[in-house]
């Protein structure tokens, strides 16, 4: 799969930045450091906003490897459609915002199939 391959992506559902900064895991870390070549408070704003959809791709299952093309696809002006202003955010009731961030269930602790939540080498 080539770098502009078009990658067939699940709805994701636009959260605030900082709240989905405040959820990242150690996995999610680990995932964006290996994927970016940078820790992630070393990276710049618009490749941080970048990371972060990563992430939201990556709790909805998409492998990590077409998450981070798809990512890096998105031209500047779609980046927004995957976040909301904290005003819209109050909105959203806690279970609703924790089911987001979630992305409908985060990967298990550990799994034979070595889906663990980790980087994956796809």
């Amino acid at each position: 799969m080539s770098t502009t391959d078009v990658i067939d992506l699940p709805d994701i559902e636009p959260v605030p930045a900082e709240d989905l900064v405040r959820s990242l895991t150690g996995w999610d870390e680990i995932a964006i450091s290996e994927r970016f070549r940078k820790e992630f408070s070393d990276l710049g704003q618009t490749i941080t906003m970048r990371s972060l959809v990563f992430v939201q791709l990556r709790r909805a299952k998409v492998p990590d490897g077409d998450a981070f093309r798809a990512c890096m696809n998105l031209p500047l002006g779609d980046l927004e459609r995957y976040f909301v202003n904290p005003q819209e955010a109050q909105e959203m009731t806690g279970a609703d915002l924790d089911a987001v961030l979630d992305g409908g269930g985060r990967p298990e602790a550990s799994s034979p199939a070595g889906n663990d939540g980790g980087p994956s080498s796809s």
